[in-house]
């Protein structure tokens, strides 16, 4: 890395310890400045991640570890944020290729397995992390894919009973073989990915997992308040 990079990932690394103080009105139109830096640079979308990767590391140590978790989940509106820069143009040869896959899902890994996580607050993180979404669900699953979360497929709908099941394959929390499902996160994300398009409250059980040998991840997703939901299947696509 030269001596302007370094200027860059330095100015990048205090604008984020910033804005996760402060929040982001102060921040963002700086950001926005030293993105166009970035480009005049010739620094791309990698570059951003390893200086997003850097900043991180120095900034996780200074914390509680009650707060590891959300500060990691806001700091990746951050990230999107400056990798907007760029534009679509720039970008869409990396979404396939996962520039922010090995960011959002080794991050994650990272802190399961530094702060031991306890599953209720993998769930909650997973809740969390589906507030950064709109659309329809559609755009909730090809998001998930797209950061390296794994791939998650709508199985089927029961507007009976308001049943929505899911299937999975490469789920991230499922990378290590395990008596018990492990895929918390996803739970956490299903539930509030349909109670968002639905408009009730859900909760949502993995029933099979690549961890314990299945062949695919399962996911049932159903109403806190037992009951119909009319025109489930139109709500959730749309």
């Amino acid at each position: 890395m030269d001596r302007e990079e370094q200027a860059l990932s330095a100015r990048y690394g205090a604008l984020l310890a910033d804005y996760l103080r402060r929040g982001g009105d102060r921040v963002l139109p700086a950001l926005q400045a030293l993105g166009g830096e970035f480009v005049r640079c010739h620094l791309g979308p990698e570059a951003v991640v390893a200086m997003h990767e850097r900043a991180l590391a120095e900034i996780f140590p200074t914390l509680p570890s009650a707060q590891v978790s959300a500060t990691a989940l806001r700091s990746m509106a951050f990230l999107g944020i400056a990798m907007r820069t760029f534009g679509v143009e720039t970008l869409q040869p990396y979404l396939e290729a996962a520039v922010t896959n090995r960011f959002v899902g080794q991050i994650l890994r990272e802190l399961e397995a530094d702060f031991h996580l306890p599953e209720v607050a993998r769930v909650r993180m997973g809740r969390k992390y589906a507030d950064n979404f709109e659309g329809d669900l559609s755009n909730y699953l090809d998001t998930f894919r797209l950061q390296g979360l794994g791939h998650l497929a709508l199985e089927s709908v029961e507007e009976g009973t308001g049943e929505v099941v899911f299937t999975g394959q490469g789920i991230f929390e499922s990378y290590e073989p395990s008596d018990c499902p492990q895929d918390h996160f996803a739970r956490g994300f299903l539930a509030r990915a349909v109670a968002a398009l639905a408009g009730r409250p859900m909760n949502c059980e993995e029933i099979d997992c690549q961890a314990q040998g299945s062949p695919a991840c399962r996911f049932v997703v159903t109403p806190v308040a037992p009951g119909p939901i009319a025109n489930l299947r139109r709500l959730l696509e749309g």
